[in-house]
């Protein structure tokens, strides 16, 4: 998958336009059973994000007095051959920030089987606004790692933050 953008970024096409072909290419080289979700976008100067969530976990646009979650626009990639994709606009002004993450932390596991979650990620970001990406990040991962105590995690985890300064 990540050839296939590398090659396609080249020809500068709209973000719409790329997923569609990644989409498609993914569809006539992998088997039925094979897809990916994820998030796509590209961030330009005067703040203003283009997105496309194929089916990831919901990004978090974290505002100073407000959260935004980015739903899924469209299915994950690779599962029929002629999917349209739509993105998203949205502006990000100085001090807010866009949260990424993976279902490794969503779905991570505390002591009585119970689910980190999106809702305690939300909480999280809106008590946490004022803190650099990395403190954030940091912050974050000590967070996790204290809800599922001696739990192991049974997926990978990746988290993502990117702030306009």
């Amino acid at each position: 998958i990540h050839a296939i953008f590398h090659s396609l970024s080249a020809f500068e096409m709209p973000l719409e336009k790329l997923l569609e072909q990644v989409n498609r290419l993914i569809c006539e080289g992998a088997a039925f059973s094979h897809f990916a979700t994820l998030v796509c976008g590209k961030i330009y100067k005067n703040g203003e994000i283009e997105l496309i969530n194929a089916g990831h976990c919901l990004p978090i646009i974290l505002k100073k007095y407000d959260i935004i979650n980015i739903d899924s626009s469209s299915v994950p990639l690779g599962l029929f051959c002629n999917m349209q994709y739509k993105a998203q606009k949205i502006k990000i002004e100085k001090g807010e920030s866009l949260i990424l993450y993976t279902d490794g932390l969503s779905e991570a596991r505390g002591k009585e089987d119970e689910e980190y979650g999106e809702t305690r990620i939300v909480n999280f970001a809106k008590n946490h606004f004022e803190i650099s990406p990395q403190e954030f990040i940091n912050t974050l991962v000590d967070d996790v790692n204290e809800f599922i105590g001696n739990s192991k995690m049974n997926d990978d985890l990746t988290v993502m933050v990117i702030k306009k300064l």
